[in-house]
């Protein structure tokens, strides 16, 4: 998939259909523009919602979701139904869940959507999502509407994938016209942002206006940044078009301790579809950590509807953390404060929800210095004199939420770990 070749040449010169899963980091705030795949405008990102249409609580946010499919894992549900399919060694599992399930269910309907017209581009079959996708339940916010007149969410993408009418729309669907490319000037230039503070950087387009390549409506974006900064997961990026239509391009994420910012980094949102680009944009970099002491060194460019994106596979999220197993992690935790991560010198200071109480437990560690849950003879409330008396350095202390009781020590979630 490095190559564009295939996206192009496939079915005949119509181009293959690839489904890429969004991903399940959302407990964790990763975010899925930093997947080389999901970014890439060859394939379609998909999403999930629960059964009954709310948001998952594990799926990844980004602008380049262009919609999502039904999975267990609503976090308004006490219950989750979860997709039941076919297992290793003749079985079936009622178990499979996830972006992972979400994305072949996608894959089953755009099967359905080329059985009934196989003249498809995939470029068709994109716009035919658009066109037909439903608005999940008003319940969960965040849904805005672009300048062309669609609705669309961040979490959702254009909303809920519709088989049948995609199907039905389809039959009858004008092949799209053929596809342009138009590259935006470029702010090749450093500029630095104070801590805790945003960098604007504001690029005027004419979309190539008076020549074979020009622009009148948007399907892709992509912006392409390089920075440098002591922690990238500080680090977001906005883009708004002429419009107004405001692109979460990279938000911050909870993990990533990269100090290697960013190099080239291609960004992709679907969310202007159908918007005329002429005009300003407004690329918006923000630290928003205030107590950091050095700035941001940014350059980008505006690329409009590229067809010459090369698919990056460099995955971001691998310099950060497994996001399954930290999911598997917390999922258990959902409903109360999470990301508690041992790291010297830093912590997750959300606030405790109201009335909640809170504890100081002794935490025996592991050699390396790392926290460990521990058992519970091994661990105990303490007040602060008996704390700060019974101190040895090498342990974890952790403040945690609940109500404290013998034998609840294996249930109660670490709020903050530091290493002395």
């Amino acid at each position: 998939m490095r190559h564009v070749f295939p996206f192009l040449q496939g079915r005949g010169g119509k181009g293959n259909i690839y489904v890429w899963a969004t991903g399940n980091g959302g407990l964790t705030d990763d975010d899925c523009n930093c997947d080389g795949y999901t970014t890439s405008i060859y394939t379609i990102s998909v999403g999930c919602i629960g059964d009954h249409g709310l948001s998952a609580y594990y799926t990844e946010l980004c602008s380049s979701t262009l919609g999502v499919t039904f999975n267990g894992g609503s976090h308004r549900e006490k219950e989750e139904n979860k997709m039941v399919t076919t297992d290793l060694h003749h079985k079936c599992t009622e178990e499979f869940k996830g972006t992972s399930s979400a994305a072949p269910l996608a894959a089953g309907m755009f099967a359905l959507v080329l059985q009934s017209n196989p003249n498809l581009s995939w470029r068709d079959v994109q716009h035919l999502v658009v066109e037909t996708a439903q608005v999940t339940s008003p319940v969960d916010e965040g849904w805005m509407k672009n300048g062309a007149g669609y609705h669309f969410n961040h979490k959702f993408g254009f909303g809920r994938l519709d088989a049948g009418e995609m199907v039905k729309k389809a039959k009858t669907w004008k092949t799209a016209p053929p596809q342009r490319t138009c590259h935006g000037p470029s702010s090749q230039t450093q500029q630095e942002i104070p801590a805790g503070g945003t960098l604007s950087i504001t690029i005027d387009t004419i979309a190539c206006d008076g020549t074979d390549k020009e622009i009148n409506k948007l399907e892709h974006v992509t912006l392409t940044v390089s920075f440098q900064h002591r922690r990238r997961g500080d680090v977001s990026v906005d883009l708004f078009s002429p419009s107004g239509t405001r692109n979460e391009m990279l938000s911050t994420r909870r993990y990533d301790d990269s100090k290697n910012g960013l190099h080239d980094w291609t960004f992709m949102t679907v969310h202007n579809w159908g918007e005329n680009p002429k005009g300003v944009w407004v690329m918006n970099v923000t630290d928003n950590i205030a107590t950091l002491n050095k700035g941001v060194d940014v350059n980008g460019y505006l690329q409009h509807d590229t067809s010459k994106q090369e698919a990056d596979v460099e995955d971001l999220e691998e310099e950060v953390i497994d996001d399954e197993k930290k999911t598997q992690e917390l999922e258990a935790n959902k409903d109360g404060p999470t990301g508690a991560k041992n790291r010297k010198g830093a912590a997750w200071d959300a606030p405790y929800p109201e009335g909640v109480k809170k504890h100081k437990i002794r935490i025996p560690a592991s050699p390396e210095g790392k926290a460990t849950t521990g058992k519970e003879d091994e661990a105990k409330a303490m007040t602060e004199e008996e704390d700060e008396k019974n101190n040895v350095p090498g342990n974890a202390e952790a403040e945690v939420w609940g109500d404290y009781e013998p034998g609840m020590f294996d249930t109660i979630l670490p709020r903050i770990f530091k290493t002395e």
